[in-house]
């Protein structure tokens, strides 16, 4: 169910945004299951984004019909080609219809008594702060998810693409405004296996969106734990800034797992957070983006390693297949290429330039792992 593949592609036109996009199109030979489409563009204000989108959106529909997943449009200029895609095929032979509800299209498979569900572009309007675009948008999910019979601690992989992330509304950061919104929908249930893996990430423009994958009837699952890192969902308030929610007492902890591992049937896979240069909880070698690439690395393979994932499931081996690398600083994107591509030269790497939830922080990068 989960037996699932990557697969990205570019675009190296630049004189002109629709030619470039018809470029990628005519690049993504098939869409035979196709669970999940995301959309790397760079955009230059709100309305920019609404356009181009709306473009987008019509050029797709154009090609593929109705049968094709939700697509998510982030607004993050890839640092690789002018615009970048990023596709998650579905590999095992399992039924998969596209499903809508309450004007939400997404992805559903169905094998035996296992189900997993793949929802991408939820967003609502950019007029409302982010956290009331985060309380609607998780209102969404919770519908879907009980149209589906799954509850929200089947979520195992989440993306939160969070505007101006570390900017301030009067005194409310951005990316704790969301922390908050996210506590309030998953203090509804218990997370008996841990938190979904996830990255909170900046966006230049546009709304806030969620992308997500949900899972049921599988074998087994893991909270995936760090000896280098604190979790995050326990991090101290000397880490979160800014004010908390109204309704909630106290700043909210960042609700994600460091990894998420998942066992299904013969397959078995990694869902690797967003990570940075943090050890502890404590950001290390600022102002130096290479040192930082590094040490995220390091942090990465300590998840993924023989050894500690032993600690939950004996595996022969793991690789790692994709990743995608947030640069905050568009002048340190060649040092920290040459470090991925010399470090990982098999895998396929997404460079985007981002804004990361820490002002201090150059370099975030997050992963798929299969293991054997």
């Amino acid at each position: 169910m989960l037996n699932i593949k990557f697969e990205v592609v570019h675009t190296f036109v630049n004189d002109d945004f629709k030619c470039a996009f018809k470029d990628i199109l005519s690049k993504i030979k098939h869409v035979d299951g196709l669970l999940k489409m995301s959309v790397f563009v760079e955009c230059f204000s709100d309305d920019d984004y609404q356009s181009k989108i709306d473009w987008m959106n019509s050029m797709i529909r154009e090609k593929y019909g109705k049968e094709l997943p939700a697509v998510s449009y982030v607004a993050q200029k890839p640092l690789k080609g002018s615009i970048c895609v990023e596709l998650i095929y579905l590999v095992d032979d399992a039924e998969l219809s596209y499903e809508n509800h309450l004007g939400f299209t997404y992805a559903l498979v169905k094998q035996e008594n296992r189900k997993s569900l793949y929802l991408s572009g939820m967003k609502v309007a950019t007029s409302e702060t982010i956290s009331s675009q985060g309380n609607e948008i998780f209102l969404v999910i919770d519908e879907i998810l009980k149209k589906e019979g799954m509850k929200p601690e089947s979520i195992i992989r989440q993306w939160n693409y969070i505007p101006k992330i570390t900017e301030f509304d009067k005194e409310f950061q951005h990316y704790q405004q969301f922390n908050d919104s996210r506590t309030l929908f998953y203090q509804k249930t218990k997370w008996a296996n841990g938190y979904p893996a996830a990255t909170g990430i900046g966006t230049q423009f546009g709304p806030l969106v969620i992308d997500l994958i949900a899972v049921q009837g599988h074998d087994d699952e893991f909270a995936i734990k760090n000896p280098r890192q604190i979790d995050a969902h326990v991090y101290s308030e000397q880490v979160l800034l800014g004010e908390n929610d109204l309704y909630l007492k106290q700043k909210s902890t960042p609700k994600f797992e460091r990894a998420k591992l998942i066992v299904d049937q013969d397959t078995s896979v990694v869902f690797v957070s967003g990570t940075a240069a943090i050890i502890g909880e404590e950001s290390l070698s600022i102002d130096d983006a290479a040192k930082q690439t590094i040490l995220t690395f390091e942090n990465i393979e300590s998840l993924v390693d023989q050894e500690n994932l032993d600690g939950y499931k004996m595996f022969e081996a793991s690789r790692i297949d994709a990743m995608r690398v947030y640069i905050k600083n568009e002048k340190d994107f060649e040092k920290i290429h040459n470090i991925c591509e010399k470090r990982y030269p098999s895998a396929s790497f997404i460079y985007l330039l981002s804004d990361v939830c820490r002002d201090e922080l150059l370099v975030e990068i997050e992963a798929f792992v299969y293991c054997m």
